[in-house]
């Protein structure tokens, strides 16, 4: 396709076309005009008459506009989705998925046209090249023979020059990818809201990773508002009205929800915004109702934030406005300018027998033509038998693998189960070996207590403190330094830790209840036997306000046991 200065973009909507003349302006863009115009009623496909006079009348409404332009169809009408398919050039998989779609896409679909974008992954090695070429993830595009052809000619009967037909959820995405990338996060949800579909679309460092169409969209919600929502008003039933719109606008955002979550499963990644755009995304109700939903931020797509992007300054503020209805328009003129776009082209397969017609005019003898078609056939047949033994050699890994997980998981939770065990004997063996030793302590505690004092946590800490000794220096006979055997020093403490409801001098009180017990008179050392460790300021109870505690720690220390070694 030969490059084009300036360009008129044409978003062939169910209720809204819009339209948008894009001009290269030095290194960047400008957007020169843009309409917005009623789309003709119609049934199922529009006809070529209706089709012509409305692409008229969309021209006179730009004005001096180029005769070249590029058309969307609307997700309804088209098919885009990701498949695997054998390496290839474009052409080739082209001719693939229109010889056999159900072998790669699963459904039929008879009289389609398709085309293909993928990027090819930079091979680092032999191997990711060979892995390359057997098999890649392709993006396919496709929509009905008739409708396409019906655009075309309508075009060109009404004096237009179309460069190509591609799908409206491509203009979303090239609309997207021509934001500052500090503006938006590197794994973004994309929303278009049509008028009964939506398109939703996941893109990772500005590749298109996932795309899917809802049969949700703001058609229903506009007649709600306009119809039963005006009638719940009138009759004053707020309540009813509010939750009638929770309802349609929760619809689409489980839809929403399940497409990241699927996402999110099957990658790495994480959607940490929603880039919402279309008609609906001018309403912040809906903006914050979909991000109150499903608790990420939600922002309206708008060409004002379009990185190299230039605006008309008598219809700056009405763009700012009406932006969001123009993410396809404006996405698909700048995806026909600049070269790295994603780009589906439906006309993709009629440019290229034209070229091939025009590089070469004699056409080939028929034999020829039915052994390449032949070959093409037992190429294909070839590729899907590959295909289908490696599926069934996948399924048997994936059984294996199963299988072992099953095994390694069982293993595990017996490990965990002995931990546990050795954990619990470990705690039964000290809480055997400090019974004796806690019971005379906790007897004489019971006869300490104060009035307005609450013990909460007791606990005894040992250490032992280990002297090896020195052993006898003897110099001819004569002993220098006598010999100093060795000793284990045991050292214990009783800690007690509390709640105190009365006044400060309850605690003085319990410290003196507990150094005169008979008891602790015996076991606890001499000197400062009892010590008040800490005691921060007081706090109100949580659970009665009326009441007020101070915690408070202290210490028994025992008397040293010393152990000889012998």
């Amino acid at each position: 396709m030969q490059r084009r200065d300036e360009v008129v973009a044409i978003d062939f909507g169910y209720q809204i076309t819009k339209a948008a003349h894009l001009k290269r302006s030095g290194s960047g863009f400008r957007l020169v005009k843009y309409v917005l115009i009623e789309t003709p009623i119609y049934e199922k496909i529009p006809s070529r008459e209706l089709l012509t006079d409305h692409f008229k009348a969309v021209i006179n409404a730009l004005g001096s506009a180029p005769k070249h332009v590029v058309l969307a169809i609307g997700a309804g009408d088209s098919l885009l989705c990701h498949a695997d398919l054998p390496g290839s050039n474009v052409s080739d998989l082209r001719k693939m998925l229109k010889l056999s779609p159900k072998t790669y896409l699963q459904q039929d679909l008879p009289d389609f046209v398709f085309d293909c974008y993928f990027k090819p992954p930079a091979a680092e090695s032999a191997t990711a090249t060979a892995r390359y070429r057997r098999k890649a993830k392709v993006l396919v595009g496709g929509a009905k023979r008739g409708l396409v052809e019906n655009f075309q000619d309508a075009a060109k009967s009404a004096g237009l020059i179309v460069e190509y037909i591609t799908l409206s959820q491509i203009g979303v995405v090239n609309a997207v990818r021509a934001l500052p990338s500090d503006s938006h996060a590197e794994v973004a949800a994309l929303l278009d809201i049509g008028s009964n579909h939506s398109s939703i679309g996941i893109l990772t460092n500005g590749e298109l990773a996932l795309t899917r169409t809802v049969t949700v969209g703001a058609g229903k919600l506009a007649d709600f508002f306009g119809k039963t929502g005006a009638a719940d008003l009138k009759a004053g039933k707020m309540e009813d009205f509010q939750a009638k719109v929770h309802g349609l606008i929760s619809t689409l955002a489980r839809e929403l929800s399940a497409s990241i979550d699927f996402f999110e499963t099957q990658s790495e990644a994480k959607v940490t915004e929603i880039i919402v755009s279309g008609g609906a995304a001018r309403s912040q109700f809906i903006l914050q109702s979909l991000e109150a939903e499903l608790e990420i931020p939600c922002e309206s797509w708008t060409p004002v934030k379009c990185r190299g992007l230039e605006l008309p300054e008598r219809k700056r503020n009405e763009v700012e406005y009406e932006g969001p209805q123009l993410a396809v328009a404006v996405g698909l003129g700048l995806g026909s300018l600049q070269p790295d776009s994603v780009r589906i082209n439906l006309l993709a397969e009629e440019q290229e027998v034209a070229e091939m017609r025009r590089r070469n005019p004699v056409r080939r003898a028929r034999w020829a033509s039915a052994g390449a078609l032949l070959l093409m056939l037992l190429w294909a047949a070839f590729l899907g038998l590959k295909l289908q033994r490696g599926g069934a050699e996948m399924k048997r890994y994936e059984t294996e693998l199963r299988e072992l997980q099953k095994n390694s998981s069982q293993a595990l939770s017996i490990a965990r189960m002995a931990t546990d065990l050795r954990h619990t004997l470990t705690a039964l063996k000290q809480q055997a070996a400090n019974r004796l030793f806690f019971a005379p302590a906790l007897s004489a505690l019971q006869y300490t207590t104060i009035p307005n004092v609450q013990f909460h946590d007791l606990r005894i800490e040992q250490s032992v403190i280990n002297d090896p000794g020195v052993a006898a220096v003897i110099q001819n006979g004569v002993t220098v330094t006598p010999e100093k055997p060795g000793s284990a020093t045991e050292k214990t403490k009783l800690v007690v830790q509390g709640k105190n409801f009365g006044d400060p001098k309850s605690i003085d009180k319990l410290v003196e209840t507990i150094s005169g017990h008979p008891y602790f008179k015996q076991y606890l050392r001499p000197t400062d036997p009892v010590l008040l460790k800490d005691l921060p300021r007081r706090q109100v109870d949580p659970t009665d306000p009326n009441k007020a505690f101070q915690f408070f720690t202290i210490e028994c220390i025992y008397s040293d046991r010393v152990y000889k070694n012998e």
